[in-house]
This record gives C-alpha cells, sequence and structure tokens, in this order.
C-alpha cells in the first residue's frame, strides 16, 4: 500500500542532489499496474537504470507463490532490454530458484530480452543452500544474470554461487 510515485520521486530528487562528478543512479520502485509509457520515459531520464519490481504487488492473495510474470510481466523486460537496464528480481515461490516454473520464466524471458541485466536478489532467493544447490545450474548459462548476496548467511549458499555462477557474476552487498 505504499505510494511508488513519492518513493520514486523521493529517489530521483536524492539522485539528482548527489555530488557533481559522482553518478549515481537507482533503480524504479514498479508494480505491474504502472503505467508503462510513463516507466519507460523514467527509465530513459538517466537517473533510473532499471527496475525494481516487488512481488508484493503481483494480484494475487498469497504473493509468496508468485510467478515471476506476475510481478514483472513482459512490458517490464522489454523496457530494460531496449534500455540495457537492469530489472531487479526478488523470486518467490516455495524453492525459489529451484522451482522449475521460475528456471523456466528466468530462461524463456533472459533468452527473448539478452539486453536487460537481470539480477536476482538474495542469491536468486536461496536463503536454503539446497535451493542454490539444485537451480542455480539451471540458469548459470544465462550470460545476462547475476545475483547478490544480501541477507545470504550460510557460507554453502556463497559457496554454491561462486562455484556454479563465478565470482564475476555475483554482486556483494548487504
Amino acid at each position: 500500500d505504499n505510494d511508488r510515485d513519492a518513493i520514486n520521486t523521493w529517489l530521483d530528487a536524492q539522485i539528482r542532489d548527489h555530488p557533481p562528478g559522482r553518478p549515481n543512479r537507482g533503480l524504479l520502485l514498479v508494480a505491474p499496474v504502472d503505467d508503462r509509457e510513463n516507466v519507460r520515459n523514467l527509465v530513459q531520464s538517466g537517473n533510473f537504470v532499471g527496475l525494481k519490481p516487488c512481488y508484493c504487488y503481483a494480484p494475487l492473495d498469497d504473493t509468496t507463490q508468485a510467478k515471476i510474470e506476475q510481478f514483472a510481466p513482459e512490458w517490464m523486460w522489454e523496457a530494460c532490454h531496449d534500455t540495457n537496464g537492469i530489472l531487479m528480481l526478488q523470486i518467490m515461490r516455495d524453492r525459489a530458484i529451484a522451482d522449475e516454473k521460475n528456471i523456466s520464466s528466468l530462461r524463456r524471458l533472459c533468452g527473448r530480452y539478452p539486453n536487460c541485466r537481470v539480477v536476482l536478489a538474495h542469491i536468486a532467493r536461496s536463503f536454503s543452500y539446497r535451493w542454490a544447490r539444485d537451480g542455480l545450474r539451471g540458469i548459470c548459462d544465462l550470460s545476462n544474470v547475476w545475483v547478490d548476496t544480501s541477507a545470504i548467511t550460510e557460507t554453502e549458499t556463497f559457496r554454491c554461487a561462486i562455484e556454479v555462477l563465478g565470482p564475476k557474476r555475483i554482486l556483494f552487498g548487504s
């Protein structure tokens, strides 16, 4: 129930207020119901380098089971593809990256939109190393996919990401 327009306006102001000569960029918080042209224009404005759709905006009662396309529809992928933008996803479903529907969606959408640079939050939501072990190999050949490490505390999850994806496809964060 948050005000995405207000959040994005605030972020835009913070980016613009950043010291000159030291570029700062952000991701636009978006939902499937947002105006596509407005989102595209904001991404093309230069302050936003991509989109951060959130699973909680999926039109479902139980968003923990949202399919990727339900909170990140193809128009978002296309907007990022057209601008070489970033699409930051926190994938859902019970087994996250080990879920076959998630792997299938990522393979299809990453193939269709190769200029869309996809970052899968929380090592593809691998809060259990078993999910990383069982699922990361299903996307390891997708050259436009990276993972970030925020909120991951299991050593084995890090090890699996490094072994399967390699260190150049891991964004370290807290």
